[in-house]
């Protein structure tokens, strides 16, 4: 009863948060007119306006911010108008209706004005719903044609695949037109308004080539949306500017952080390596990127975190900075007769900074032998892996099963044991928000953009320390170890963020910059 009532209370959010800021306003409104009308002793009349008149400013900034979470200041003035233009024609109703209550029916001047108050807002509901926070409405009148340029998109695996996929579909049902353009294998893959790039071509060609059919995607985008800065970014960016299109990137990982450590720059995490010394083509890259940071009209963050670096090391203005967080799902209940598996799960580019040869030595030294690993992704570190496994000779322990669908990897995520991330950091990880929603006990890097709420309770490694990932591994092949962190989990209290209002957060940015000259 009590998770059937918390299900309702989650899935009504906006109508109950509608209320309760009505409710504020409305007990605004009775106090104030009290205290004028009996304590001040002004005419209930002249009471009634002016408290109805501070009402109205309470419910507006609460119906804006709170109740629809519309943090548009561009359209807060114009919003603001349409609102008074509604208060001053409620506040000639309210001042009718109290009349006609007390003067013509003698009902009590504060019975009168709960009556008069109840009437008021049913008639603005409507018009509030309509005119004012209709964000559903709203796009059908202003439809936006937008190229999404991404590195990876499904099947392959990753936050980028799943952001642009998940956003595609929900930006579609606000009436938007998508193009995407990404990197594959081949270009064999076929699906509507998706272009493919072979990524197995030489670097120089399958940038020329992503530019070449970026640039003909240009002309027909009013907004070109990358979401890397480098593989489709530089080309997206290019094509952009030679046609005079606003262009949106959207940080996920690091190109230089994840470049240095992929060359063996560095072996420090992000946090660490912006304020490290640099070699010389560290230095240029820097430079490089902070001149094409400089051609992009917005940089989208998914955390603080990461905003702060681009700011302090990029020296990316504050103006050019949107945050949105990543999507967070509802918190589902695991039946309570599912047993974990004997397994661990690792999904992911495979690659150097996600650490998988340190994790794959550390599993190899756990002292039970009855649990095994599994690693699904493709990338540059599957050859190494694999003859790490081979060294080790865990080829029964450990094994790498390339890519996976989102749907099929979820399903092995809700069966395994935990899930780990032994990344050397991870900025804001989408599968780590899943395995949240779905109560399932996961094994952390320490040095997340994530909010200390959801991390504080986690279990969490030193990347670096083979021993400390040895050490949680075999803490969860306990049982006892495992229910007591699922109880833990299952008492964590996350506000979720469906993809419809990360697409409406979108879809407000991008249509304040179509009309806008320049950031």
């Amino acid at each position: 009863m009590k998770d059937l009532l918390k299900h309702q209370i989650v899935k009504h959010k906006r109508p109950i948060k509608y209320l309760i800021a009505g409710g504020t306003a409305a007990f605004t409104d009775l106090s104030l007119l009290y205290i004028a009308t009996d304590i001040l002793g002004i005419w209930y009349l002249f009471s009634a306006c002016l408290a109805f008149a501070v009402a109205f400013f309470v419910s507006f900034f609460l119906q804006k911010f709170w109740t629809f979470r519309d943090n548009d200041k561009e359209l807060m003035y114009k919003q603001m108008r349409l609102y008074l233009t509604v208060a001053l024609a409620n506040l000639v109703l309210n001042a009718v209706l109290m009349f006609i209550f007390v003067d013509g029916f003698k009902v009590w001047y504060m019975l009168a004005q709960v009556m008069a108050s109840g009437l008021v807002a049913c008639e603005s509901y409507f018009v509030y719903k309509v005119l004012i926070f209709n964000r559903d409405g709203l796009p059908k009148n202003e439809g936006i044609k937008i190229l999404i340029a991404t590195g990876i998109y499904p099947p392959d695996i990753g936050g980028p695949a799943t952001y642009a996929e998940e956003l595609s579909r929900e930006l579609r049902k606000l009436n938007c037109e998508i193009k995407i353009i990404t990197y594959n294998e081949s270009q064999s893959y076929k699906q509507e308004d998706t272009v493919y790039i072979n990524r197995t071509k030489n670097i120089i060609l399958r940038y020329l080539n992503f530019f070449w059919q970026t640039n003909k995607l240009a002309s027909w985008a009013d907004i070109i949306y990358t979401l890397d800065l480098m593989s489709a970014g530089l080309p997206a960016v290019l094509a952009a500017k030679l046609n005079g299109k606003k262009v949106i990137f959207r940080t996920g990982g690091d190109f230089l952080w994840e470049k240095a450590f992929q060359s063996g720059w560095t072996n420090m995490t992000l946090a660490e390596y912006y304020k490290g010394k640099k070699n010389l083509l560290e230095k240029f890259l820097i430079f490089f990127c902070s001149q094409l940071i400089k051609m992009i009209d917005l940089v989208i963050f998914s955390t603080e975190f990461q905003a702060r670096i681009y700011k302090d090391y990029y020296g990316l203005p504050e103006a050019k900075i949107k945050l949105i967080a990543n999507a967070s799902p509802e918190i589902k209940d695991a039946p309570s007769d599912c047993q974990p598996g004997d397994f661990f799960v690792f999904a992911g580019r495979l690659i150097k900074l996600k650490n998988l040869s340190r994790l794959v030595r550390a599993f190899a030294s756990t002292r039970k032998n009855n649990f095994k690993l599994i690693i699904f992704g493709q990338g540059p570190e599957r050859e190494n892996l694999m003859a790490l496994i081979k060294e080790f000779r865990l080829e029964k322990k450990v094994e790498i099963r390339g890519r996976i669908e989102q749907k099929r990897l979820i399903s092995f995520i809700n069966d395994c044991r935990s899930f780990i991330l032994p990344s050397i950091t991870e900025i804001s990880p989408n599968l780590a928000l899943e395995c949240l929603s779905l109560r399932k006990p996961i094994i952390l890097t320490q040095e997340t953009g994530l909010a200390e709420r959801l991390v504080s309770g986690l279990i969490k490694i030193d990347p670096l320390s083979e021993e400390d990932i040895k050490n949680k591994f075999e803490y969860l092949m306990n049982d006892n170890n495992l229910a007591e962190y699922k109880a833990n989990l299952a008492r964590l209290a996350i506000e979720p963020r469906g993809w419809s209002r990360i697409a409406e957060e979108h879809f407000n940015i991008f249509k304040n910059l179509k009309w806008k000259k320049s950031y």
